[in-house]
């Protein structure tokens, strides 16, 4: 079963990486093709539905999330802020790069990857195209950035491996203290070089504020586009949307909305849906314009919707036919007893594959409260592993099983096998550097 459940999986990420199909297709086909042959055909559409009822809240959350902080990127909340970052960064491709490490920092401290996804693409991604500045930096620096924050106990990932090991959330926060500002010291460093490698391809002059973009490059803008200065303006938003007059309507639902999230007063999927619903009515209040900003946001949701329902066939089907639990035991089973007392270093190496392979969910309930409790049996407390555990975080950020990732995609227009492909060198790196803080903190003993 663990074999089979490998198989799938590298299968899966062959397809997907090699562009033989779109991830869409894959999520569907390939976990299909195993259950029959598996001979769970009879029983596939149980796991798949069963599966398809556990994403229910999340494709919520994700649909009112993006058309809540779609609403006000319209409205020009987040223009002040962004417009200070870009002209701080201007058209030097380091600053870019490193202006956008800083803004995904910042708007990633609420938890929410999918609202500081939506903020920074929409900042920053007209710049990127209209410079030429390779678009995968910009989903790079920002997975990392959201990966960096996302440790936060109102955070997902703390969130899960808490509630997995029913420990304080808060607790394991400030214990991660440490991991987190690393991880975002090398967010900002992996922004810088590859901002000096984007001046260096674009032949960037401070003097005389040159671009010249490579024919063909990624992201080659007009001709007519290449020199001059940008206009910052133009690329927060349409006249005919943007509600100065209710800023601070916006900001204020906006934080009401956060503090709403931190503080659990309802479900997150009810709570945008409610904050949507009051955003749209107030900023648009005629019909007609509600129905022009839910057209303009359709396509990105309709993507982003039916790449996760699809993802939800293959997380049904490992899940179901015990492939999942299988998988688990047979990465346990590798570790020899000579490595008693650590298992930290074990932990850690673990969970690279395991953030990367497998879903959140599936990982964070079905893997590691298993490695939880050999990491007992070898002298590490729930609170130790938990630590090791989180650190592969970079890595599962690049995961094709991760919605977020699914989501820049969408945005971006990038190919999911690109993205991994390019920026897999990075997260593994932070992720190492990540480790090596917590071992050396003793927050993790070796």
């Amino acid at each position: 079963m663990a074999v089979a459940g490998f198989a799938m999986i590298g299968i899966f990420m062959a397809l997907v990486m090699g562009k033989k199909v779109v991830p869409m297709v894959a999520f569907i086909v390939v976990p299909l093709t195993f259950a029959v042959a598996m001979g769970a055909g009879p029983d596939v559409g149980g796991y798949v539905i069963e599966s398809l009822q556990d994403l229910a809240p999340v494709v919520a959350l994700l649909t009112f999330a993006i058309l809540y902080f779609s609403t006000m990127i319209d409205a020009g909340l987040f223009n002040p802020l962004i417009r200070k970052v870009l002209s701080v960064t201007g058209e030097d491709p380091l600053r870019i790069l490193l202006g956008t490490a800083v803004l995904a920092l910042v708007v990633s401290l609420d938890g929410e990857g999918t609202s500081t996804i939506l903020i920074v693409v929409g900042a920053f991604l007209p710049l990127y195209k209209r410079l030429g500045i390779r678009v995968v930096h910009l989903v790079c620096v920002l997975a990392l950035a959201i990966m960096s924050t996302n440790l936060t106990p109102w955070g997902g990932p703390v969130a899960r491996v808490a509630v997995a090991l029913k420990l304080d959330p808060q607790e394991l926060f400030i214990t991660m203290i440490p991991a987190m500002l690393v991880m975002a010291a090398c967010t900002i460093a992996v922004a810088f070089v590859l901002g000096m490698r984007e001046r260096r391809r674009l032949e960037w002059s401070a003097s005389d504020r040159r671009h010249i973009v490579p024919a063909g490059g990624p992201g080659t803008p007009a001709a007519g586009d290449l020199h001059g200065e940008v206009d910052p303006a133009r690329l927060l938003g349409n006249e005919q949307t943007i509600r100065p007059r209710l800023i601070w309507f916006n900001a204020a639902l906006t934080i009401a909305l956060l503090v709403a999230l931190v503080t659990e007063l309802a479900a997150a999927p009810v709570l945008f849906m409610a904050a949507f619903a009051i955003a749209i009515l107030v900023n648009y209040p005629r019909p007609s314009q509600q129905k022009e900003r839910l057209e303009k946001h359709a396509p990105t949701l309709l993507t982003v919707v039916t790449m996760i329902l699809a993802a939800g066939v293959l997380t049904g089907v490992l899940t179901g036919t015990g492939m999942i639990d299988a998988m688990a035991n047979s990465l346990i089973n590798i570790i020899p007893s000579s490595l008693d007392g650590h298992f930290g270093p074990v932990m850690a190496l673990l969970a690279l594959p395991g953030q990367f392979f497998l879903s959140s969910d599936a990982y964070y309930f079905g893997v590691v409260p298993i490695l939880s409790e050999v990491g007992v049996q070898h002298g590490l407390t729930p609170l130790e592993s938990a630590s090791a555990a989180l650190l592969a975080g970079p890595i599962h950020a690049l995961s094709p099983l991760v919605p977020a990732l699914l989501l820049i995609a969408g945005l971006t227009g990038l190919d999911i096998g690109e993205i991994v492909r390019k920026n897999l060198k990075w997260a593994l790196a932070v992720s190492v550097v990540a480790a090596g803080a917590v071992f050396a903190f003793g927050i993790v003993p070796l």
